[in-house]
């Protein structure tokens, strides 16, 4: 299952939601209950299945650490 983040449009606070992606239940805010969020866009991490980690490369494999390669 996929994370979602979000964002409430009444506190402010970010959040993110595991949920299934045909899942269309309404998302509250953890931290006032409600329903005006709004759904950001987040990263996300994936490696196939050559990639190990090497020591030094803070688990990314050959890919490098963060943001703008390496």
């Amino acid at each position: 299952m996929p994370m979602y983040e979000y964002k409430c449009e009444h506190c402010r606070s970010i959040f993110t939601v595991l949920r299934n992606a045909t899942c269309f239940d309404e998302v509250r805010c953890p931290e006032c209950e409600a329903t005006s969020v709004t759904k950001r866009m987040s990263s996300f991490n994936s490696c196939s299945s050559g990639c190990g980690t090497k020591a030094g490369s803070g688990g990314f494999g050959r890919f490098g650490g963060g943001f703008g390669g390496g």
